[in-house]
């Protein structure tokens, strides 16, 4: 109760600055002396969903094919080519106008980012809750983005769960310009009061013409038992033939707290076909024990369509088949989600 009524607050003092807001949308930021934003993604649909081993219940769910959220962001001159930036993001659940996204119930408040910062030709340095830049640059190497459907975030959530989150807490950000093609990020996030080590990840990403190629890793040891950490690394590409793109990424991952290996890739791709685009995409990650045994295979297949009604406003509907194989029982675990639905980007 508290919250809706902060963001009520929020949205009340804001309105006599939505107008300008809106306007200065179209405006290189560059250009402005000062720049305010309310930005965000609405996404909401019904389905059928049963995931592997669980029973198959009808849902209305928030987030399915992007996650839904509301941001205000900022930049002002402080010098002559330096500017001040914040941002602030929550999730939305519009199923239940609850302050989160279904798939992520644990996020606080602001728990998409929440940061200030600064920005010149030499890159952006932010501290806060900042984004996470592997998670980021992974979701936009796959067909489905960072929608539920999308395989490639499926077998992330199989496994490699804590170092793929979105964002991080008590984080320091920076990100480079564009030279020549290359841009690089870097994330540190302290341990604090918190037992074991940092958090930190770092990409790479070259993009030239049709072609995007991408280089990650990333590292968590905060809140995990001393003297353990879970890593991964990831390298992907695509690249736009104009009818289709094609998409193809691959990932290791090795966790001693809970004494797993993982290997995982994914290949996708999408067709523009007049206001649709028809997205594909396989992934498979098999994970063992650190010593090869207690080995288990998680396949995910989707397929899906977007239909743009406008520059803002798309239905979409997809289905995803999944299976895990458990070796040690030779069983195999089914699931199939199936929804439709509506985006409305602002």
């Amino acid at each position: 109760m508290k919250k809706a009524t902060f963001l009520a607050a929020t949205l009340a003092s804001l309105a006599s600055v939505t107008t300008v807001a809106m306007a200065q949308t179209s405006t290189d930021p560059k250009t402005l002396t000062d720049q305010f934003l309310i930005y965000g993604d609405l996404d909401v649909g019904v389905g059928r969903f049963k995931l592997p081993g669980a029973t198959s219940d009808s849902k209305v769910e928030s987030g399915l094919f992007a996650p839904s959220y509301l941001g205000f962001g900022g930049r002002t001159d402080i010098s002559p080519g330096v500017r001040a930036v914040f941002a602030l993001e929550t999730y939305i659940g519009l199923d239940t106008g609850a302050d989160a996204n279904a798939f992520q119930p644990d996020d606080p408040f602001w728990g998409r980012s929440a940061y200030v910062g600064v920005e010149s030709d030499y890159g952006t340095l932010t501290l806060g809750r900042n984004k996470n830049p592997f998670y980021y640059e992974a979701t936009g190497n796959n067909a489905f983005g960072e929608s539920y459907f999308s395989p490639a975030l499926s077998v992330a959530a199989f496994r490699l769960g804590h170092v793929i989150g979105r964002a991080h807490d008590n984080s320091v950000r920076y990100t480079s310009p564009n030279l020549a093609g290359f841009t690089a990020a870097a994330l540190w996030a302290p341990k604090e009061d918190k037992s074991n080590g940092d958090d930190m990840s770092a990409t790479l990403n070259y993009t030239r013409g049709p072609l995007v190629v991408l280089l990650g890793m990333a590292q968590a040891q905060s809140g995990m038992t001393e003297g353990t950490k879970s890593a991964i690394r990831v390298g992907g590409m695509n690249y736009d033939f104009g009818v289709v793109r094609l998409f193809v990424e691959g990932a290791t991952q090795k966790d001693t707290e809970v004494q797993v290996k993982s290997k995982a890739w994914d290949v996708g791709a999408t067709a523009p076909l007049g206001n649709f685009t028809v997205r594909a995409s396989f992934a498979r990650i098999r994970q063992t024990d650190l010593q090869g045994g207690n080995a288990a295979t998680y396949r995910v297949a989707a397929l899906g369509t977007d239909y743009a009604l406008s520059r803002r406003v798309s239905l979409y509907a997809a289905v995803k088949k999944e299976k895990v194989h458990v070796d040690a029982t030779d069983a195999d675990l089914p699931g199939q989600s199936l929804a439709t639905g509506m985006r409305w980007k602002f």
